[in-house]
């Protein structure tokens, strides 16, 4: 079943465009790595955490991980920051 299903009038499933998290978080001194500023470790394992429960919408029988390509920290993130974590299924044709 791929995206044009989901098109169909009578399609009674789950849509991929519903499969979304959000999450917010404030940044405190026990993430600090460096002074001022929050292991980036920390943030990945956020991220995946968020990510995996958006997964288990669709695939509820424990998702894994296959692959990872690249992770890009653009700035640094530091303490009292306000992180806002979003997570979508995306088809994939």
């Amino acid at each position: 079943m791929g995206q044009r299903s989901q098109d169909e009038p009578r399609f009674r499933g789950l849509r991929s465009s519903r499969l979304v998290t959000e999450s917010w978080e404030v940044m405190y001194p026990e993430q600090e790595n460096v002074p001022h500023k929050i292991f980036g470790g920390y943030l990945i394992r956020r991220a995946f955490e968020l990510s995996s429960i958006c997964c288990e919408l669709a695939a509820p029988d424990r998702p894994i991980v296959v692959a990872v390509n690249r992770i890009n920290f653009l700035q640094p993130v530091r303490m009292g920051d306000k992180l806002h974590y979003t997570s979508r299924v995306v088809l994939h044709q």
